[in-house]
């Protein structure tokens, strides 16, 4: 450095020089990084691709071992650090090949293709078709960012991009693993009673199924035998969340249908299955949703429903129906990992008028002449009293509690009485009969 603090121009050649050879180091060792995952995940093919498919367990988990310890002494590391590189390069090999075509190139670094593989595993359902079309998109997104930030930052953008693009949101995967915990804990202590009741159980049990068929169910084998309902997951209504068997049903030329058929069909979209009669206008409505939105509908038809879409599956025994928790004119949404994200009622005029939806039913025909009338009775109210009551409706559903509504209602009111078109009403009403005011309110055209 110069007296005054500045590098030379011979000082910021040489700084420039010496950057110019790490960067040329730095990427030919990612280049070689690369080529090192490529040869461990040729190694890992040699010992699971061509293993004898009569080879045990232990013994394959014997040939993985020995090729983690070669590893290991190959690269003078832990067994801990070869298990981990395997794992990358697995992952990279089988499912992230633009990632490591990104690390062969220079783009990224080992740091930053571990953190994509690691977050991106989670993507995994056992659906290929579907989990590749979802690590494709999450890869996309998480290479831009990754080609920009340090792997420590890039970590979690990569989760928050996993949980995205995965089926399962976190509150579902941290729900199922404790179903999973409890099931493995009365397993547990299944297999292993502790001395005392438990055991005086288990042994009953074991000694019972030996001779008597009701109770080789009560043997405990460590299989799930439900999936386990999502309660707390931001991904379904309060009406959804409970999974859908894969019951049958008939296509609409009466050759048979499984609920893994339709998900299927749907190709990784959600499924509006709609149960019952449906009207010309219910249809409009669909077809419209499934032309806007990533949604596939399909009528459910009963014995006594008459097909109304073209799309449509025959459910006489009403499987399906049950399977999807509804009963009736109902709608269900089905997620596609067979799940139901929300389902209703489907309701019709007269049975809006009987929950109170509505406070009228007419005939089309009659449409717009009440609609007329309504809106003169209406525009007969002061604009005050009508804003002033609309707010009050208004901010009864916001508030919490009987006397909290009554308490705005009754501030609301004490304004609405205070204005000018109240008085006038007021000394109007004064000055006639009641039941004449009323008339004389109720009919503004007479």
């Amino acid at each position: 450095m110069t007296s005054s603090g500045r590098f030379s121009s011979q000082q910021l050649a040489d700084i420039d020089s010496a950057v110019r050879v790490l960067e040329t180091h730095e990427g030919e060792k990612r280049r070689l990084e690369a080529e090192q995952l490529a040869a461990l995940a040729r190694a890992l093919q040699q010992v699971f691709g061509r293993v004898d498919p009569k080879m045990r367990a232990p013994d394959r988990e014997l040939a993985y071992r020995s090729l983690r310890l070669e590893v290991a002494t190959a690269l003078n590391d832990s067994e801990h650090n070869a298990e981990r590189l395997l794992s990358t390069a697995f992952l990279a090999h089988e499912h992230f090949a633009m990632s490591l075509d990104a690390l062969r190139s220079g783009e990224i670094s080992l740091g930053h293709l571990r953190v994509l593989t690691e977050e991106g595993s989670s993507l995994e359902t056992g659906n290929e078709s579907r989990d590749k079309a979802r690590r494709l998109r999450y890869e996309g997104e998480a290479l831009s960012f990754a080609k920009e930030e340090t792997p420590n930052r890039l970590r979690p953008i990569a989760r928050r991009l996993a949980a995205a693009h995965s089926e399962d949101s976190l509150e579902e995967r941290h729900e199922a693993a404790l179903q999973n915990v409890r099931v493995t804990n009365r397993t547990s202590r299944f297999l292993r009673p502790q001395p005392g009741p438990q055991k005086l159980f288990r042994d009953a049990v074991i000694s019972l199924a030996r001779r008597h068929a009701f109770a080789r169910p009560l043997v405990n084998t460590g299989r799930m035998a439900i999936a386990n309902p999502y309660t707390r997951s931001s991904a379904c209504d309060q009406t959804g969340g409970q999974p859908v068997q894969n019951v049958s049903f008939g296509w609409a030329d009466g050759s048979p249908g499984s609920v893994n058929d339709l998900l299927e069909w749907a190709e990784g979209r959600l499924l509006l299955l709609v149960f019952g009669d449906t009207s010309p206008q219910a249809l409009q409505r669909l077809t419209a949703i499934t032309e806007t939105m990533p949604v596939r509908a399909v009528q459910v038809v009963g014995t006594e429903d008459m097909p109304m879409a073209l799309e449509h599956v025959l459910d006489p025994k009403g499987h399906l129906q049950g399977a999807c928790h509804v009963f009736g004119h109902a709608w269900a949404l089905v997620r596609p990992d067979s799940y139901v994200a929300a389902t209703g009622e489907s309701i019709d005029a007269t049975r809006a008028l009987e929950l109170g939806i509505v406070t009228a039913v007419v005939a089309d025909s009659d449409l717009d002449a009440e609609s007329v009338r309504v809106a003169s009775q209406l525009a007969a109210i002061p604009p005050s009293a009508m804003k002033l009551t609309k707010l009050a409706l208004n901010r009864t559903y916001e508030r919490m509690g009987l006397f909290g509504a009554v308490k705005e209602n009754y501030m609301i009111s004490t304004v609405l009485n205070a204005t000018t078109a109240y008085r006038e009403q007021e000394q109007r009403r004064q000055e006639v009969p009641l039941k004449a005011f009323l008339r004389q309110r109720d009919t503004p055209d007479s």
